[in-house]
Parts: C-alpha cells; sequence; structure tokens
C-alpha cells in the first residue's frame, strides 16, 4: 500500500471517528488506534492541525479532508515508523471469505463421496487420500498463522512491553532488534530544537549531566523550552538525559536506577501519580508529582537509556501528548542513530 492510499485509509479513520463511527472498516481498537495517530501527527503541522480542527468542526469538509490527507502523506513518506504502525492497525480488520473456496454439503454414501461438485470414489485408497490432504491442509494453515505471527512481532518498534512496577521502576532487559550504540556518539543521539515540535528553542545544553553519572555509561543532555502560550503563563521546559551504556546488562541495571533516583527524588516533588507511555522504547516508566508540576519519563531502548522531564505538568489531555510527542521523537532519534541513518 502506497503512501497515498495509506493516508486516505487513515483520515478516513479520522473522519467517522469523528461521526462516531470509527470502526466500521476496520476493528473498532484498530480504527481508535488509528485516528489518534493521524490526530497526532496533524497536530504537529500548522497544515494538517487546521485541517484537523476543519474535520472536527465539520466532517464532511472535503477541503479539509484533502488538505489532512496530503499533510499525512507527507508524514508517512518521511517516517518509516508511522507507516508501520498505521499499517499495523490498518491489517487488524476482521476476516472474511471472500473469493475463498467454502466446501459444504458434503456426504458420504456407499459408492462414492461428495464434496460439493466433486466426487470421489469410496475407495480406501481415496479415504486415505481425502484423510491426508485434509491433514496437510490443517498443517499448512498452522504454519501460516505461527509464521504471520513471528514476522509480526519482529517488525514491530515496542517488542517489549513497558511493564509498570510499584513506585514507578521498571524491571531491566534489552529489546531484542535494538542495536549498540558507541559511547562517542551520545550527543548524535540527542533532538535538536529543529526536530522538537513548533515553538520549542534549546536552551541549555549538558543540563544535568555532571551530576547525572553512572558507571559505565557515557551522559549528555540538552534542554529545551518554548513560550507558554498566554501572557503570563509559564514557560513550557523539556530536559533530556542520555546515557549510553557499555553492556545489556549495564543498561537493565541503570534504567532501573535512573528510576529509582526518580522515585527518591519524589520525597521533594510530592505524591508520584503513574501515567502510561507504555508504548515508547523498548520498556518505560513514567511518573507526575502533582504538587511539583513536574512529569519523568525513562526509557531504554537498546543500549541506551532516556530520561525526559516536562514541567508544568498539570495532567491536561494537550499536555500528555505534547509529552508523548516529544519523547517519541526522542525515542526515534536514538533508533536512527543506532541504525545509522543518523
Amino acid at each position: 500500500m502506497d503512501a497515498s492510499e495509506l493516508a486516505v485509509r487513515a483520515v478516513g479513520c479520522l473522519v467517522t471517528s469523528v461521526i462516531g463511527a470509527a470502526g466500521e472498516a476496520i476493528g473498532q481498537n484498530g480504527g481508535d488506534a488509528v485516528a489518534d495517530l493521524v490526530r497526532n501527527r496533524l497536530s504537529g503541522n500548522p497544515q494538517g492541525e487546521a485541517a484537523l480542527r476543519a474535520l472536527e468542526a465539520d466532517s464532511g469538509n472535503v477541503g479539509a479532508r484533502d488538505e489532512a490527507q496530503n499533510v499525512l502523506r507527507e508524514e508517512i513518506e518521511s517516517d518509516p515508523e508511522l507507516r508501520h504502525q498505521l499499517l499495523l492497525h490498518l491489517s487488524s480488520s476482521p476476516i472474511n471469505n471472500r473469493d475463498s473456496v467454502v466446501i459444504t454439503g458434503s456426504r458420504l454414501s456407499r459408492s462414492h463421496i461428495s464434496l460439493g461438485p466433486l466426487t470421489i470414489n469410496n475407495t480406501p485408497g481415496a479415504r486415505i487420500l481425502i484423510g491426508a490432504s485434509l491433514l496437510l491442509a490443517v498443517v499448512l494453515v498452522t504454519l501460516a498463522i505461527y509464521g504471520g505471527q513471528r514476522i509480526l512481532i519482529s517488525q514491530s518498534p515496542t517488542q517489549s512491553p513497558s511493564r509498570q512496577q510499584p513506585q514507578g521502576v521498571g524491571s531491566s532487559g534489552i529489546g531484542a532488534g535494538s542495536q549498540m550504540l558507541p559511547a562517542e556518539k551520545a550527543d548524535q543521539a540527542l533532538l535538536t530544537a529543529e526536530e522538537m515540535p513548533r515553538g520549542y528553542v534549546t536552551f541549555d545544553v549538558d543540563t544535568d549531566a555532571e551530576r547525572d553519572q553512572q558507571d559505565g555509561c557515557a551522559v549528555d543532555g540538552i534542554e529545551f523550552e518554548r513560550d507558554g502560550g498566554t501572557p503570563g503563563s509559564e514557560f513550557v521546559d523539556s530536559a533530556f538525559l542520555i546515557y549510553v551504556c557499555s553492556t545489556n546488562e549495564v543498561t537493565g541495571n541503570v534504567f532501573q536506577q535512573i528510576g529509582q533516583q526518580v522515585v527518591e527524588r519524589g520525597s521533594d516533588l510530592g505524591t508520584a501519580t503513574k501515567l502510561d507511555f507504555s508504548s515508547v522504547g523498548d520498556e518505560s516508566v513514567a511518573n507526575w508529582y502533582k504538587s511539583s508540576n513536574k512529569a519523568f519519563v525513562t526509557a531504554h531502548v537498546g543500549n541506551v537509556v532516556l530520561r525526559l522531564r516536562y514541567s508544568p505538568f498539570q495532567g491536561a489531555k494537550a499536555q500528555k501528548d505534547e509529552m508523548a510527542e516529544v519523547l517519541r521523537r526522542g525515542v526515534e532519534r536514538v533508533r536512527a542513530t543506532q541504525s545509522g541513518r543518523r
């Protein structure tokens, strides 16, 4: 499926979601997931956001739909992971039997076996042949189902789902498909201001890097901020710390230590409320400290541990969506650097 066709189908899911009929073309969960992906991508682009607002106001607005499809097509062409996620959700449609062969009305008589229009002599050899054919069909179907599951698992960017542990500390482990990043490329795995959502500028580099050293890891950091959007509002701050570790075992230990540090720091920040960013990285843990209006997400991607601090955070959906987008871009930058695409 090319980018244009994929964009048309994905925007169609968004439109049906707007009018309350998401999931007619695919399963309900798949339709909702596609609609959420499209909303997130369109809202990060001025033309896409305008088209999204127009569609939400009038789902029959043809011009807005065309504009949304054009913006999404460009996003799909430039982002292979977005293309994969859309294909994965759009492929979750119920199975139908159009153009397939179905055997019905079968009967066994004394002299022959009738399978619909097919008649076979009822002899011991024929019966053995039929039994062997049916057994072979069952084996082939079983192998096809198993092979399809293995392909989906091997291609999925989230092979090891996040497991949220008590007090926000995740378990260790490295995603099977991630590559090792050399320590000297730690700074290359950090986002730049141009890769951040609209409005962000670089505020500081190497933020907290000296204070947060970990044995066996190279540490680097960067901090971005943007205007709060209204007169008198606080600046929004997004700060990354990155740990590039020497082995998978060290990475798992550092992931737990960094998560524990954030929990311990909660004694100053206030009571922690868990947030769900389970689809980010190989594994992640997230907490929101309401009294201090700060949120932390710690994720690991291969031999890299990435921590995002976002403030102020009051739990609004728009804030969580922006935080998720910033984190997604940070993880994508790490993966691109690991694979040599950066």
